[in-house]
């Protein structure tokens, strides 16, 4: 028995992404609360805390900051840690 969730949202990057999927009912903040160089979130009052997102479909509500979230996840792109989705 196969347990497939279909996810539908607004996506930064268009394209279709298949994996798994690291869900949080919160915001993430990018400048702060990831570490890059790990692809773990590191913000403590995340419910994701300590979890690597790394190679996996990142999906949250939406994200705590500005010009903070593309630096964050290009550094993500540049050290190989980034999500797949």
């Amino acid at each position: 028995m196969s347990d497939t969730v279909i996810l539908r949202g607004r996506t930064v990057v268009p394209g279709l992404a298949e994996g798994e999927a690291l869900v949080s009912s919160e915001t993430v903040s990018g400048w702060g609360g990831i570490d890059p160089a790990r692809g773990v979130v590191i913000e403590r009052r995340q419910p994701l805390y300590g979890q690597s997102f790394a190679g996996k479909i990142l999906v949250f509500p939406g994200a705590k900051g500005s010009s903070g979230w593309a630096g964050s996840f290009q550094a993500t792109r540049l050290a190989g840690t980034a999500p797949s989705a």
